[in-house]
């Protein structure tokens, strides 16, 4: 019984040797599907990894060693990964219209904003978010309204200080009319407590003490039921 064991796995593991990344396909195939061919499994496009790694603000890597995560037999395209790096960071260096309108609608700022025009220029590159400040600009008319700023007070999350200042008034008022009713609700403030959740840095104890208080009483049983 153990000789057949012992053979079956031997048979086994020289099949997975046979077909070289069969166990990893079903992780790996792009599409999803098991049915990766020896080709599929041999290439790596060099030029999307590059382009990644240069879209990212990356540094540019050597591939001299580099072993595929497929556990396939990879031969390495330095000059494709070069190629795809170079236009990425192109990309990185100057983010689009589109990129900053998306951002502007929902309320975010330009990924890496402080550090792009240093690295940009570290790597040679000229950087230039012009277009990107007229899409983003756009956008925070949408993002920016006393509706938008409500939400988002209601919610309890604090002020996104990212409006500009012919916006700011309005979302503002929003957002404070939003505060006040959170800060009013001293059930939810019981709750937060009785569930270890940190107290709402918003919800001021000097302007809101029924709800600072309401909570250290929930936090009181939380640390009981702790010991």
């Amino acid at each position: 019984m153990k000789k057949y064991i012992k053979t079956s796995l031997l048979l086994f593991v020289f099949s997975i040797l046979l077909t070289n990344c069969s166990a990893f396909r079903q992780y790996f195939h792009p599409t999803g599907s098991t049915e990766w061919s020896e080709e599929e499994c041999m290439q790596v496009d060099f030029y999307q990894m590059g382009f990644n790694d240069g879209q990212a603000g990356k540094e540019k890597r050597n591939l001299e060693n580099y072993v595929d995560e497929h556990g396939c037999r990879v031969t390495v395209n330095q000059a494709a990964y070069n190629a795809g790096w170079n236009k990425g960071m192109h990309d990185f260096c100057h983010p689009t219209y589109m990129m900053g309108l998306v951002n502007g609608r929902t309320g975010h700022r330009l990924d890496q904003a402080d550090n792009r025009f240093k690295i940009c220029t570290q790597y040679g590159f000229h950087f230039d978010d012009s277009q990107y400040h007229s899409g983003q600009t756009r956008g925070l008319k949408q993002y920016c309204t006393v509706e938008r700023g409500w939400q988002i007070g209601s919610t309890g999350k604090p002020y996104p200080n990212i409006c500009p200042s012919y916006l700011d008034n309005e979302f503002r008022a929003g957002w404070e009319s939003g505060v006040r009713q959170y800060c009013g609700k001293n059930a939810d403030a019981a709750n937060l407590g009785k569930a270890g959740k940190p107290y709402p840095e918003i919800c001021s104890p000097k302007m809101y003490p029924a709800f600072k208080e309401a909570y250290d009483k929930g936090i009181g049983e939380y640390i009981k039921r702790a010991k």
